[in-house]
């Protein structure tokens, strides 16, 4: 059995449905990727009701995500998507790739 995806799938449900109910009683839509940014319509996300279904729905995707993925992938992805984000990266000369400074030493990540 697979109990532990699916109960992370349901936690993912119940918090996009829950997101839903309050866009509907509050007469907005949720922003979509689709559109261009306006930030009028960025607000429901700082509704407290909808941020606390935002953090359940996200971690419970990243947590879905690292148990139904290969582990080796899970680190690589993780560890590819920290130097996106806090922009460590170094060109190597000999080869068309980044690595995260990080990786490369790690005395240098400061969290």
């Amino acid at each position: 059995m697979a109990q532990t995806l699916l109960d992370l799938s349901k936690l993912i449900s119940d918090a996009a449905a829950h997101i839903d109910s309050v866009c509907k009683a509050r007469n907005t839509t949720f922003p979509s990727l689709d559109e261009p940014f306006n930030p009028a319509t960025e607000a429901i996300r700082m509704d407290p009701e909808v941020m606390g279904s935002l953090a359940t729905l996200t971690s419970s995707a990243d947590q879905l995500i690292a148990t139904a993925w290969v582990p080796a992938l899970t680190l690589l992805s993780t560890t590819l998507s920290v130097r996106r984000r806090l922009g460590y990266e170094e060109r190597s000369s000999h080869h068309n790739y980044t690595v995260p400074h990080f990786v490369r030493d790690p005395r240098r990540l400061r969290m």
